[in-house]
């Protein structure tokens, strides 16, 4: 099969794309598509281009991900910024979809450079060595692809929408519990059964950051988020002076954040100081069990109650007062503990059936990496490049 230099099949259209950052863009308001590495990143007022093209990054690409597309096709009004070659196949020599399944199937080694952020050179790109059958043979190629990815794209779907369903699954089994409960009579304030608290920051925090070793753990919200339910541990601390301006917290005391992620309930595995967009609930009444107040506190139920209240405010976020009215049932310490080891149960069952899905979903990638690597294998007949 004949080899031939990308360059000697395509126009480069390189020199007519131009980069427009945010601000400029938020002033450009439009409906013009505006593309980047690896899709569109936003829109714009006017088009540069207007037909079909294909787009291969040059920088910030997952060039060695087999299972990640390095090159993606646009058609219609687009501009384009510096950070994705553009590509217009010429159609008297190769098919564009064809060379756009081979540059996603390409192996990227010894035309990408970079230490912390590949980049794939105009210069670099051009050499890439394009195989070069008939035209029709190209079409039976593009058909057959486009097929194959047309039905694993589909299963690809309907695996994503179950993984979906569950989540509303386990959001239906808790509201149909507390939907009983309330029933059954026992709801409280959230305020009658825990001790509510927001947290406080030592300002300025830069002056008390520290990484001695009696520092006190500093918890922000991007340590809440490595975590599914428990904070371990934190990325910054603070100094000892500065825990007085702030709120110590205990672990097993309940955190709720009051703007980001809102709502969402966190228990604390460790000590540590909590800034002003933490609530701090403590169970030191022992009212509740901790499990059972995790799966409420982190319900559709609950989390309608904080919105309906917070929507009024400008900003929306908690305090003491809008979490404290919030209402719940609680019934006695025995069956809350039932509620939780069967919720406990249902979701150990559903994260082994997502950790499935997932499986699926991975192996249904590395099925067009398969199918895309034996559909551009050059074999031993490949001639030198043209």
């Amino acid at each position: 099969m004949k080899v031939v230099a990308l360059e000697s099949v395509v126009d480069i259209l390189d020199n007519l794309r131009f980069p427009v950052n945010s601000t400029e863009r938020a002033n450009r308001i439009g409906l013009v598509p505006y593309y980047g590495a690896t899709g569109q990143v936003g829109t714009i007022d006017k088009a540069i281009f207007n037909e079909t093209l294909i787009l291969l990054g040059e920088d910030g690409v997952p060039f060695f991900d087999s299972t990640k597309h390095k090159a993606y096709e646009i058609s219609g009004p687009s501009w384009v910024n510096n950070h994705a070659h553009v590509i217009r196949a010429k159609s008297e020599l190769i098919v564009q979809r064809y060379l756009l399944h081979f540059l996603n199937s390409f192996n990227y080694t010894g035309y990408v450079n970079g230490a912390t952020r590949l980049k794939l050179t105009q210069g670099d790109m051009k050499r890439i060595p394009i195989p070069l059958p008939s035209l029709a043979e190209q079409r039976a190629i593009v058909e057959k692809l486009d097929r194959v990815f047309s039905e694993l794209d589909e299963t690809k779907g309907k695996t994503s929408s179950v993984l979906e369903k569950l989540d509303l699954v386990f959001d239906s089994v808790i509201d149909g519990i507390l939907r009983t409960q309330m029933k059954a009579g026992g709801q409280r304030k959230l305020v009658e059964v825990l001790d509510i608290a927001r947290g406080g920051s030592p300002r300025p925090i830069e002056s008390y950051l520290t990484s001695d070793d009696d520092g006190v753990n500093w918890v922000k919200i991007g340590d809440a988020t490595l975590s599914k339910k428990y904070i371990t541990k934190t990325a910054q601390k603070i100094k000892p002076s500065g825990v007085s301006r702030s709120r110590l917290v205990n672990p097993g005391d309940f955190l709720l954040s009051n703007s980001m992620s809102f709502g969402r309930p966190y228990i604390m595995a460790t000590s540590g100081c909590i800034h002003d967009g933490w609530l701090v609930l403590s169970n030191t009444k022992k009212l509740l069990n901790q499990d059972y107040l995790y799966y409420i506190l982190g319900s559709k139920f609950i989390y309608n109650q904080f919105n309906r209240a917070a929507a009024g405010s400008t900003v929306r976020n908690l305090n003491i007062a809008i979490a404290g009215e919030v209402t719940f049932p609680v019934p006695d310490l025995s069956t809350q503990e039932a509620i939780a080891a069967s919720l406990l149960e249902l979701e150990k069952s559903l994260d082994i059936l997502r950790e499935s899905l997932r499986n699926k979903l991975a192996k249904l990638e590395e099925l067009k990496s398969a199918f895309l690597a034996e559909a551009f294998e050059l074999g031993d007949s490949a001639e030198a490049v043209a």
